[in-house]
């Protein structure tokens, strides 16, 4: 696993570049540790029913960033292990 970071450098976005996955991304907020995880990178992913709504997060301050993934992301905690994140 592989971290990368866009441009306003506000998440660490978790990527298998062997298999071109995107697995997830965790940020850290003012509130704590909280990620997000690709449920199409899941072996279950079929469990998963929620509606997709495509979002757009380009023009957002990095505050609203944060924001926007304290509502929406889940807490965290976070295992090192080797590379892994």
């Amino acid at each position: 696993m592989e971290k990368y970071r866009f441009g306003s450098r506000s998440a660490d976005f978790l990527i298998r570049r062997q298999f071109g996955v995107y697995f997830g991304a965790v940020c850290t907020t003012p509130a704590g540790i909280w990620a997000v995880v690709n449920t199409n990178s899941l072996i279950d992913r079929a469990l998963f029913t929620g509606t997709v709504a495509p979002v757009e997060h380009d023009c957002e301050s990095t505050e609203n960033r944060m924001a926007h993934r304290t509502a929406n992301w889940t807490p965290a905690v976070l295992h090192r292990r080797g590379s892994l994140p």
